[in-house]
């Protein structure tokens, strides 16, 4: 009798040691950030269109587009919190290019790339670091209202120049902080309950659910959700926005997918990437920068296309270019590389250029990089 007393008091205890060490409900053990073995069922919901997937290394649950200059040469960095390393990959086969450690001392669980900082949101301590992306020395750090996935994005209403968007787990909500400060400006409660991956697409804030393999896009402005997906794998950790495809990774079969949004939501049948992110330049300067459009659908598209400036904080906007009207092939990746002249008389600071598609002036998909006019 003693006997069964005593192993029915530890395993009350070992019931209850379980029970805590997911206190935040995340799917993972607390301490070794090891699956606790609960499968997370499938959207039920058909997935967009896979177009491609890398394996990745293990215990990765973040994930990052970074290109500084052709969307060609590009790279995926991922975030590994089995071993607190951050991964750059090779979009094309997952092969490992680079590794350094997280900023963190808890891991990193989202990534962000503005064209000069790799920022990594580290694990559950509300703070974002500003790494280089080839060492990962800390440029500096500054708060950050959600302790999950994070994103950089440009939304032109108001004119103010970036934005970071910080999912959080414990509140199933995203955050909207000012990329300067990292103070909060706007917040919505996500559709689901365990929010926790975070991508900007040029239009739209996207989260992943990870508890029933949702994602979902909502406007920026209000928060109201737009469209729910089902994702290509269970457990999606954390999503990225590659220019023209939306990525997911999945630290269960560790592998990263890469997925067409046109599919069945029939989402921005044509997508506009700007690179580089981020372009410095003196008054009567060129600057350089590549233009890539490509067609989702299976027909031949027509649409017309425009460059737009906007200063920081200001309502002055300048269409620098277009609109132009251009007709692509069903699948067709249009790629033009532009210069362009910074005027001699263009006001000092911050501006946004827009790359924009659609009917002249309503754009159906753009995308946004910062041009700083120096002295």
């Amino acid at each position: 009798m003693r006997k069964f007393i005593t192993l029915a008091v530890a395993f009350a205890l070992m019931t209850s040691f379980a029970a805590a060490i997911d206190a935040d409900g995340d799917g993972r053990d607390d301490l070794t950030l090891q699956s606790t073995g609960v499968t997370t069922p499938g959207s039920g919901l058909a997935p967009e269109t896979v177009v491609h997937q890398i394996p990745v290394p293990d215990g990765c649950q973040s994930i990052v587009w970074v290109c500084e200059g052709s969307q060609a040469n590009a790279s995926l960095f991922v975030s590994s919190l089995t071993y607190y390393t951050i991964y750059e990959l090779d979009p094309a086969t997952g092969a490992v290019l680079n590794s350094f450690p997280s900023a963190s001392s808890s891991g990193s669980h989202g990534l962000a790339w503005d064209g000069r900082y790799l920022i990594q949101n580290g694990y559950n301590t509300y703070m974002a670091d500003f790494t280089d992306k080839g060492t990962g020395t800390v440029a500096y750090s500054q708060p950050s209202s959600g302790g999950y996935g994070l994103t950089w994005g440009k939304t032109d209403t108001p004119h103010a120049d970036q934005w970071l968007w910080a999912a959080d787990h414990w509140v199933y909500s995203m955050f909207q902080d000012d990329y300067y400060t990292g103070a909060n400006v706007f917040s919505f409660v996500c559709a689901g309950t365990n929010t926790i991956g975070a991508a900007w697409d040029g239009m739209c804030i996207w989260d992943s659910n990870w508890s029933d393999s949702t994602l979902h896009r909502y406007d920026a402005a209000t928060g109201a959700l737009l469209n729910t997906i089902g994702a290509p794998y269970s457990n999606p950790r954390d999503i990225c926005w590659d220019g023209h495809y939306l990525w997911t990774i999945h630290w269960e079969n560790s592998t990263a997918y890469q997925i067409d949004l046109y599919g069945a939501e029939g989402l921005y049948p044509i997508t506009a990437a700007l690179n580089p992110r981020y372009i410095k330049g003196q008054r009567g300067s060129v600057i350089r920068f590549e233009v890539t459009l490509l067609n989702h659908t299976a027909s031949t598209q027509t649409t017309q296309a425009w460059l737009v400036g906007q200063q920081q904080q200001s309502t002055n906007e300048i269409t620098l270019a277009g609109p132009v009207n251009l007709t692509l092939a069903a699948g067709q990746m249009l790629t033009v590389n532009r210069s362009m002249m910074i005027p001699n008389a263009a006001p000092l600071g911050i501006w946004d250029l827009y790359l924009r598609v659609g009917q002249y002036p309503t754009a159906t998909h753009q995308d946004g990089i910062v041009v700083e006019v120096v002295p």
